[in-house]
């Protein structure tokens, strides 16, 4: 039996929110590096948010 997951859009938007914003921190501390893998976890879940709601 298979059972399909969604995530509501509020909350995709929410996290990549959150992603985006420790990534604009990091990258003010000189985390550059840890700073663009948040980036490219963080865009994509808010534009996916925005393209579900």
């Amino acid at each position: 039996m298979a059972r399909k997951m969604t995530l509501p859009p509020r909350v995709a938007v929410t996290c990549g929110t959150l992603l985006l914003a420790v990534a604009a921190v990091l990258f003010l501390y000189g985390a550059g590096a840890f700073a663009a893998v948040l980036l490219c976890l963080g865009a994509p879940l808010v534009l996916v948010g925005l393209l579900m709601g």
